[in-house]
């Protein structure tokens, strides 16, 4: 008896701990103030000298380019769903004369120049070795009219995870999730309800998931986080866009954080229940709904009339559109001293890369 009360004893403790645990998280969620055994972390650095580079595509002007990524300053790749890809040696962008990657590119992700991965509208991934691409895996799930391979990220090259959206032929939509292991792709799950895996980023041991959820292909009512993790897929949110606000998935340093309106949410899992903490709120209603950053002293706002930064302490524009039909793309790449934006015109169908660099 002594003992099973003691084992309850513990047990209640233990949730007292977490409860405790979690609360304080929720407070200093977005404080300034490093723990004593994390080093320092001053301001984010703000004078960046911006150039803007125009991506000419010799095909349709008008699709937008939608992922840029990079090895470095000097190897950048951007792709497009015109079976388009563009390559810039650090001084100027032109096409990749390759042949065509057919269903175009919605997404790109690499680890090194001779190591990267481009998701297409199709349901192909492709792989890029340092000198050649190919056609890597085909995603065929059953009763389909056709697949977008939306988001590609991994922590290394024996854990990639890709996310994406199947349409059926009585016009629903699934959201489906797929992993490579080093060797091979496979389907790890596939939605039974409507929902579309728009970005997904993986934090400790669950994949992090972004869905825009609908009852028709071209219906969204609401707006979704999920986790998927060894016990499966757990909502983690769920409301409808008139309640909800917008929402996205980004990453400061190596946390995932997500946007419901205008605040922003951490994910925090304490023994084997996840759950979304509210941090900061931006009151500017010209937020743009995604966050990417170095730290959460350093991290960039996409706005709708430009680009911002938080420093730790406040936000602040450090570049602004003159025209304001252009749009910031989803997901930047951020070097230690270098930024690159997409940057598309709704006007002039013109595609940009908006180019930051410290000095």
């Amino acid at each position: 008896m002594i003992r099973k009360n003691s084992l309850k004893q513990k047990t209640i403790l233990k949730k007292l701990l977490a409860i405790s645990y979690i609360a304080v998280t929720s407070i200093s969620l977005f404080s300034c103030k490093n723990s004593p055994v994390e080093p320092y972390i001053g301001p984010g650095r703000r004078d960046y000298v911006w150039t803007i580079d125009t991506i000419k595509n010799p095909g349709n002007p008008s699709f937008y380019t939608q992922a840029i990524w990079g090895s470095s300053p000097n190897d950048l790749w951007a792709v497009n769903p015109n079976d388009r890809m563009f390559h810039s040696n650090g001084n100027k962008w032109s096409v990749y004369n390759y042949p065509t990657i057919y269903g175009g590119g919605e997404t790109i992700f690499g680890f090194s120049k001779d190591n990267i991965w481009v998701g297409s509208f199709g349901g192909a991934i492709w792989h890029f070795d340092g000198t050649n691409w190919y056609l890597h895996y085909w995603y065929k799930p059953e009763g389909r009219t056709s697949v977008s391979i939306t988001h590609i990220w991994g922590k290394n090259s024996n854990d990639i995870f890709a996310v994406g959206v199947y349409f059926k032929t009585d016009g629903n939509k699934r959201g489906f999730i797929l992993h490579y292991d080093g060797r091979e792709w496979r389907e790890l799950y596939k939605a039974d309800f409507n929902s579309n895996f728009i970005r997904a980023f993986q934090q400790d041991d669950d994949l992090l998931i972004f869905s825009y959820n609908g009852t028709a292909q071209s219906v969204t009512d609401s707006l979704a986080y999920y986790s998927f993790s060894t016990q499966g897929l757990k909502e983690l949110y769920k409301d409808s866009e008139d309640n909800a606000g917008t929402g996205n998935l980004g990453l400061i340093g190596d946390r995932v954080y997500f946007t419901i309106g205008n605040s922003l949410y951490r994910y925090l899992k304490v023994f084997s229940e996840g759950r979304l903490l509210k941090g900061l709120t931006f009151d500017n209603p010209q937020f743009g709904n995604v966050v990417f950053g170095r730290n959460e002293k350093d991290f960039f706002v996409r706005m709708v009339d430009g680009l911002a930064h938080y420093n730790g302490s406040n936000l602040e524009y450090v570049y602004k559109f003159e025209d304001k039909t252009n749009d910031i793309g989803q997901i930047p790449l951020i070097f230690e001293k270098e930024v690159y934006f997409i940057m598309f015109n709704f006007t002039k169908k013109d595609n940009y890369v908006l180019h930051g660099k410290l000095n």
